[in-house]
């Protein structure tokens, strides 16, 4: 951090409960409060205003580490159509490198590896996708309860699920206008693409081969390239398929806007049972939400349709990523309105879930 940084005021009583800061902040008189990336909950910022902290004042933190791993991510990509341009064996063990150093980061540093998936730009969309897809899937491979070696295997998988997308003209990839059926049978084939090309070197573990070749593949099975179903699809290809959609969603194109992190969720829950595994949605919902963003996913207040056909209103939630919060009933399963509204947790009721939410 340079001298000059500029120190920045935040007033307490317009503190939102969930918001860090990336720096250590400081009272009015220089005494120290709290270390960076404090989630400031209710509570704290409860105790500042009791103890009559109407200011606090930090230093945001560079963020040098995206910056190394965007850098270090941009070389390899650049060696990497380097090699496919002059047809070149794939020299893949700085990849490898990186993925393990990409892992340890996220690891040590938990919720904070988001700041490494905040730079964002047309140009570098390839590799900051493929850092951020990386990122994800290893986090979530982490929470789904893999074993390392295989976290850091899909890691490396996810990091290189697009190779293929180098082989693929670029006025293709970068066209505006809908693709011809011509122009997307083309690019339906960049994951056997990348696999035949990552497959050139000696020791890439079949794990990370896997996810490159079946990330496209469906829960229905009207995926590419095999048209497997579900189980038949690798674990580390399932996971990888959910993280390139959240990240493709929530990323800025030429042809499209960014969706919000609560859409993108929103809509990969659409897919569940049609894209996705469900279980893997649902997990995703729960793990992921939280870390990767603080407003609630279902509000409270909002209205949703229930598995049964009955409508009810959210109540309360257990948690950030919460599908299964504690609603009322408001109609029966004809959704003509009760004259007594009943509420229900349905953490424990089995019989009802949430469907979907019913726009206001």
């Amino acid at each position: 951090m340079e001298d000059g940084a500029k120190r920045l005021e935040v007033i307490v009583e317009f503190m939102v409960p969930g918001a860090t800061l990336s720096g250590d902040t400081f009272d009015f008189e220089n005494n120290f409060l709290y270390p960076a990336y404090t989630v400031y909950t209710s509570e704290i910022i409860d105790t500042l205003k009791a103890k009559g902290i109407k200011r606090i004042y930090y230093t945001p933190a560079e963020n040098n580490d995206a910056t190394a791993f965007t850098e270090q991510a941009q070389d390899i990509w650049e060696s990497l159509f380097e090699a496919v341009r002059t047809n070149a064996r794939p020299d893949l063990e700085q990849t490898k490198d990186f993925v393990l150093s990409l892992h340890q980061y996220v690891k040590q540093n938990k919720d904070r590896f988001l700041y490494l998936m905040k730079i964002k730009d047309y140009d570098d969309y390839t590799f900051t996708h493929s850092v951020n897809v990386g990122i994800l899937a290893m986090t979530m491979a982490s929470k789904h309860g893999l074993e390392e070696k295989l976290v850091r295997e899909i890691g490396l998988g996810a990091f290189l699920h697009d190779v293929g997308k180098l082989m693929i003209p670029k006025e293709i990839l970068n066209k505006k206008e809908k693709l011809t059926s011509d122009e997307f049978e083309i690019i339906k084939k960049h994951p056997e693409f990348g696999y035949e090309y990552v497959a050139k070197h000696d020791h890439i573990p079949p794990n990370a081969l896997n996810v490159i070749l079946y990330h496209h593949e469906n829960y229905n099975g009207k995926g590419y390239p095999k048209g497997f179903q579900d189980e038949d699809i690798p674990i580390g290809a399932r996971i990888t398929s959910i993280c390139d959609v959240y990240d493709a969603l929530i990323t800025p194109r030429p042809y499209k806007r960014a969706y919000s992190s609560r859409e993108a969720i929103l809509s990969i829950m659409k897919e569940s049972r049609v894209k996705f595994n469900p279980v893997l949605v649902s997990r995703f919902v729960r793990d992921m939400t939280p870390i990767l963003q603080k407003e609630p996913l279902i509000p409270v207040g909002t209205l949703v349709l229930l598995t049964t056909g009955e409508v009810a209103q959210v109540e309360e939630l257990h948690s950030t990523g919460d599908l299964r919060p504690i609603v009322k009933i408001l109609t029966n399963d004809k959704q003509q309105k009760i004259s007594r509204p009943f509420t229900v947790d349905l953490t424990l009721d089995s019989t009802r879930s949430v469907k979907r939410i019913i726009p206001r």
